[in-house]
């Protein structure tokens, strides 16, 4: 099963001048290729993430390829980028502020926080984990693994737990989880291929 569940935020330098996503978009659309994005590295989730937000909104920046959050978060700070995705543990370690939330729905943890979805865009990226076992493993211990899983996770603990960690539980059983992995793996594999096909 799925264990959590942690969309991306779109981040911008918490003194910068932008306070919406629409700010910063229209500010990129009037000055093509002047802004500059940082990712974690070329493939990783947060280059996809924006390379796919940008796409949607047919925006043109430059790329900063960064070796982690901390190094992009640094390239923000110093304004070598602007802007940058990644999930909500950022807000309590950088000096950042969020404009979207990369997911369907806003988020228990930041209900003032809107939705890409209310931008009337798809782009939907998250950090997520799941809890796996072999295919040896006889069904009837899958099933009660499933049961502890799932008692576990929406225990109150294990919540408070995450919520210190800026991370939400996102429990999804055997067959769900099996269906979003197939799904997210359908989705990276398609955003690689149009990379390929972009270079």
């Amino acid at each position: 099963g799925r264990i959590i569940y942690s969309p991306y935020l779109v981040y911008v330098a918490k003194d910068s001048p932008w306070n919406t996503l629409d700010e910063i978009i229209d500010d990129m659309k009037a000055n093509p290729n002047e802004y500059y994005w940082a990712s974690s590295g070329v493939g990783s989730v947060p280059f996809f993430a924006y390379k796919e937000l940008s796409d949607a909104y047919g925006v043109k920046a430059r790329h900063v390829s960064c070796t982690e959050d901390t190094d992009a978060f640094q390239a923000i700070a110093g304004n070598h980028a602007q802007v940058y995705t990644t999930t909500a543990g950022a807000l309590t370690k950088f000096d950042v502020k969020p404009l979207a939330l990369l997911d369907k729905e806003r988020s228990p943890l930041l209900p003032d926080l809107p939705s890409i979805s209310e931008f009337g865009k798809d782009v939907f990226y998250s950090q997520w984990m799941v809890l796996v076992a072999t295919n040896k493993v006889p069904q009837s211990i899958l099933n009660i693994l499933s049961e502890a899983m799932a008692k576990a996770i929406n225990s109150t603990e294990f919540k408070e737990n995450l919520l210190r960690l800026s991370l939400s539980p996102g429990y999804l059983g055997s067959a769900e989880t099996r269906a979003f992995v197939k799904a997210e793996s359908d989705r990276g594999g398609e955003n690689i291929k149009k990379k390929l096909d972009s270079d």
